[in-house]
């Protein structure tokens, strides 16, 4: 294994046991509502959505690794969160995660993208696929549309399924990048008193984002804001070729 594979192993390792270390399990408990549920799928879904960066397609051999935090905006005394995931509390009014999130380039304007992950105790995942449909060359915009799903696993389920639309353009060192697109998040749970009766909730809507991406040599730092379900803020560091 070379050096920059046992980086990565590395790194995903910290990333999988950071958040189990700082923070208890998700818990359903029995007073949960079906409407408490709903808010908890959608944070939950915001906190594993994949966010977009920059949308030039990189072509082979392009790749890039990013470490990434993301704060979701969240409040642990409310009663959805008391009954999720007790004995927990927010960070800066917000839920946080970390993850490790890559992509390649492959022909035909086509990239390929994952993402691994821990929030509150629990691993997520993720994928996306993502074209070009105008590459930036020039004074013209790159555009491009992607899918993505992502999974939460654990006492309680969530997948979220994304279809999105961005436009991004480099100036020199910054490239500003935005999208539109819309989201479908699916989460499913057993709870009850005396019995526990498994439940399934969903919710759908649109979503935005723009951020920005600086570009050192090898070296990538990237913000983005994202306003979904909630409130969602990613930073991430990395590297790009």
């Amino acid at each position: 294994m070379g050096r920059t594979s046992r980086i990565g192993v590395l790194m995903v390792a910290v990333i999988l046991t950071a958040g189990a270390a700082l923070s208890g399990d998700t818990a359903p408990q029995p007073g949960l509502t079906g409407k408490d549920f709903t808010k908890f799928v959608e944070v939950m879904a915001e906190t594993i959505a994949m966010p977009t960066g920059p949308w030039k397609a990189m072509g082979l051999p392009g790749f890039e690794v990013l470490l990434q935090g993301t704060w979701v905006e969240a409040d642990s005394s409310t009663p959805w969160w008391q009954n999720t995931m007790p004995g927990t509390a927010d960070e800066m009014g917000g839920l946080t995660s970390y993850a490790l999130l890559g992509r390649v380039g492959l022909p035909w304007g086509i990239d390929l993208g994952g993402q691994v992950g821990n929030v509150a105790g629990e691993t997520f995942w993720a994928a996306e696929i993502r074209k070009d449909l105008m590459n930036g060359e020039g004074i013209r915009p790159a555009i491009g549309i992607r899918g993505t799903y992502g999974t939460l696993g654990g006492p309680a389920d969530v997948d979220i399924y994304t279809l999105d639309l961005g436009i991004s353009k480099r100036f020199l060192l910054l490239e500003p990048f935005g999208s539109v697109g819309y989201r479908w998040a699916e989460g499913s749970a057993s709870w009850g008193d005396p019995e526990a009766v498994r439940h399934s909730v969903g919710s759908s809507g649109a979503v935005i984002a723009a951020g920005v991406d600086l570009a050192l040599p090898f070296l990538r730092f990237r913000l983005e804001a994202r306003q979904g379900f909630e409130t969602a803020v990613f930073f991430g560091v990395g590297l790009r070729l």
